[in-house]
């Protein structure tokens, strides 16, 4: 379920983002939450919130559940910012434009991506946060896959897999008309 977000453009600061710490005694995690914006080429706003795997996730006084992206990390260069909290950080291309790709116009999204929620300047934490993975993603309602923008007839495998997914879903029609 998507969190609705009113929010008025705010001018970043070039600072850059620093993470609070996390309970590495218990299962917490960071989501990010993407905030929406009507112009696909805007800047990228979020706010961080953490909470416990297999938990919803505590959002100014509201519970709710979150997704997650998985994505190819890909070139790290350039480097693209988003801004959290209105301080910077700086992300790669690939996941950029998967955020881009995912934000909507109108409502925010409560997303796990691990480049972002996991603070990777802290080794402690990153072996902690690489260990709670299976259960981030098995705990989220809708996991995104990203492989990156369309490139050399991408959108032709896009259609195969379409079409197979099709079959699938019309053979499982099938069977259950038959029982």
């Amino acid at each position: 379920m998507a969190w609705r977000l009113y929010s008025v453009e705010r001018e970043a600061k070039t600072e850059d983002y620093i993470y609070s710490p996390l309970d590495l005694t218990k299962n917490e995690f960071r989501v990010l939450g993407l905030h929406p914006s009507s112009d696909p080429d805007s800047d990228i706003y979020c706010d961080i919130h953490q909470g416990e795997v297999g938990e919803k996730v505590n959002t100014h006084g509201r519970m709710l559940g979150y997704q997650a992206l998985s994505y190819v990390w890909g070139e790290p260069e350039p480097r693209k910012a988003i801004y959290i909290d209105q301080r910077r950080i700086l992300v790669g291309p690939n996941l950029h434009a998967a955020l881009r790709r995912l934000r909507h116009e109108r409502y925010g999204m409560l997303l796990w991506v691990d480049a972002v929620c996991i603070d990777q300047s802290n080794i402690e934490e990153r072996n902690h946060q690489v260990k709670l993975m299976n259960s981030i993603y098995k705990n989220a309602k809708i996991v995104f896959m990203w492989l990156g923008e369309e490139a050399d007839s991408s959108d032709l495998a896009m259609d195969i897999l379409s079409l197979c997914e099709n079959q699938i879903v019309q053979g499982a029609r099938i069977k259950a008309a038959g029982r």
